[in-house]
């Protein structure tokens, strides 16, 4: 039997361990500095994971293909669906999935990072009542929340919809915020969620101030962020001057729910990004990784940010 066999058999072992089973996720390790990650990236989890999903893409042969697997937010086994879309592409006839942005479950329709997001809110509203905010409210995991949780926790989301707006206005059902002048009174939040917002904000250093300033005292933060882990220090790729944009580089757009021309990207994090997050408000920030074949979190190490008020 071949490692590649080895690997999917433990795959469907896993799944079905989890009857009767409790869920949980665990990271990896949590780090606060390149060398500790440069580390983590050498070592043996990470060297199965890539493998795995060599295996997986050699064994489909297709530009869309399905990975059997257990998704958390639907406690229920699932079919995460992989292709090209989102970052991906089809180079010398082989599939090289964006596996961050896909592994899409098809009953929930939330992606890697989505799913991870929602399970770790999960754990940590097993047990008390949350006040909870999301920078996001058009979108799969908060129609999540708002079904699954809202009844036990307060749930809170907004989008931005333009600098005409007041913040918290409600436009057409949805609730305007502007992170970088957030609406809501000190203190008001448990946890504050954020999938992929900050390198979209202009001044992402005003937007910790405020997030620090809404969140409780030992209140936390959870974001994923496109993070360049090559880069010891954060690049600037648009700039806000007298109420116009401006491009300090060539224009890069990412997917909004609210528009066809995607939400432009001001910044590209690197390291500092960390001591950034200290410096305005917050009293940790720390990088979780994840990897878990259980739980469909594959392709690479899931990073999120995890922060401490």
């Amino acid at each position: 039997m071949n490692i590649f066999s080895r690997l999917q058999e433990k795959i469907q072992t896993l799944i079905e361990s989890n009857r009767g089973s409790s869920l949980s996720l665990v990271p990896i390790t949590s780090i606060a500095s390149r060398v500790l990650f440069e580390k983590v990236k050498s070592g043996e989890n990470v060297q199965k994971d890539i493998l795995l999903c060599k295996y997986l893409i050699q064994k489909s042969n297709l530009n869309i293909f399905t990975v059997h697997g257990y998704c958390i937010p639907c406690k229920k086994k699932t079919e995460f669906i992989v292709d090209g879309q989102f970052g991906g592409e089809v180079k010398n006839g082989i599939l090289r999935p964006n596996w961050r942005e896909r592994m899409e479950c098809k009953y929930c329709r939330m992606n890697n990072r989505q799913r991870l997001i929602a399970g770790l809110i999960m754990q940590k509203a097993k047990n008390k009542r949350l006040s909870i905010y999301f920078m996001e409210q058009v979108t799969p995991i908060y129609l999540w929340a708002k079904k699954y949780l809202g009844s036990r926790h307060r749930i809170t989301g907004s989008e931005y919809l333009g600098y005409e707006y007041k913040g918290g206005e409600i436009i057409n059902g949805i609730q305007h915020e502007n992170v970088e002048m957030l609406s809501f009174k000190d203190n008001e939040f448990d946890l504050i969620i954020s999938n992929d917002v900050f390198e979209h904000v202009p001044n992402p250093d005003i937007a910790f101030k405020e997030c620090s300033r809404v969140l409780k005292p030992g209140g936390e933060m959870l974001a994923t962020i496109p993070f360049y882990d090559h880069h010891d220090y954060s690049i600037k790729r648009a700039i806000i001057e007298n109420n116009q944009i401006v491009n300090l580089l060539q224009p890069e757009f990412h997917g909004n729910p609210l528009s066809e021309k995607g939400a432009l990207v001001f910044n590209d994090f690197g390291w500092d990004l960390l001591s950034n997050m200290k410096l305005n408000g917050f009293n940790e920030a720390n990088i979780e990784l994840y990897l878990s074949e259980k739980y469909g979190h594959i392709g690479q190490m899931q990073l999120i940010f995890k922060l401490v008020n």
